[in-house]
């Protein structure tokens, strides 16, 4: 606005200006002319240049707010505890695993430990003889395993993934970006084992952890696969506020329902 109030006026002034000098000094009418086209084309280029800055700072201010993912990205523990945020990835990956883990800790009374914990007991159970395994220490190490499913849900009423590492996404095969805006209760078949997940859930909401020995699940776009050892817990900030719920399994351990599948 500023520029526009400033570069516009000026060119009309100018006007005013040729006008004047058109009647006090006699200019000659093809001179008069000449600098009416001239002026007028200096005004159209005024107005054209500040409507492209005005267009261009825009498109940078709603390219630099979109989400990476698919829906609208949440940010922080307020987002995250809203239930008027209807889809999103959460945006602090490591934040979110970390209090996916402290939560577990501190909540399972198993001896097993948190989501760190769990998986190296698993390596190392399914290690045979002196076979060295690596260990899984860090975020960037759960994110993208091939083996251990990672799922999360967040506070909604009608909850919606927030999170899903690569194994997950091999499991359920659905498009990693519509995950971010599915209701986490369309990964079960309808009708009695919907049902029974969603009293997993609630019961879970309660009792802060669950351990479900065998699920059958949704597997995109028409097929079913079968989880086995599961462990779902409320996921709790660091202000003890309750933000959604995580979900740990070891794909080695499932089965599929379409043959071409091992």
């Amino acid at each position: 606005d500023a520029e526009e109030a400033t570069i516009l006026p000026l060119c009309r002034r100018l006007y005013s200006t040729l006008g004047l000098m058109a009647v006090t000094q006699c200019l000659p009418m093809t001179m008069i002319l000449h600098l009416l086209v001239a002026f007028s084309f200096a005004e159209i280029s005024c107005a054209f240049a500040f409507t492209i800055a005005t267009t261009s700072e825009y498109r940078q201010q709603t390219t630099s707010s979109s989400p990476r993912t698919g829906g609208t990205a949440i940010q922080s523990t307020s987002d995250i505890n809203d239930r008027n945020i209807q889809e999103g990835r959460v945006q602090n990956i490591t934040q979110w695993l970390t209090w996916s883990d402290e939560s577990l800790k501190r909540l399972s009374d198993d001896g097993e430990g948190g989501l760190y914990d769990r998986i190296n007991n698993m390596l190392q159970h399914s290690s045979a003889g002196n076979r060295s395994y690596t260990r899984i220490t860090t975020p960037q190490q759960i994110n993208s395993s091939n083996r251990f499913a990672v799922l999360s849900h967040g506070n909604q009423t009608d909850p919606i993934y927030n999170y899903i590492n690569s194994a997950g996404v091999i499991v359920f095969r659905w498009p990693e970006e519509r995950y971010y805006e599915l209701p986490s209760r369309y990964s079960a078949p309808e009708g009695a084992i919907r049902e029974a997940r969603e009293n997993e859930i609630e019961s879970t909401v309660a009792k802060d952890v669950t351990y479900i020995d065998e699920a059958v699940r949704v597997r995109y776009p028409d097929d079913t696969v079968t989880l086995r050892n599961a462990i779902l817990w409320n996921v709790y900030d660091d202000d003890g506020n309750r933000v959604g719920q995580t979900v740990l399994f070891d794909e080695t351990l499932c089965s599929y329902s379409d043959a071409c599948t091992s």
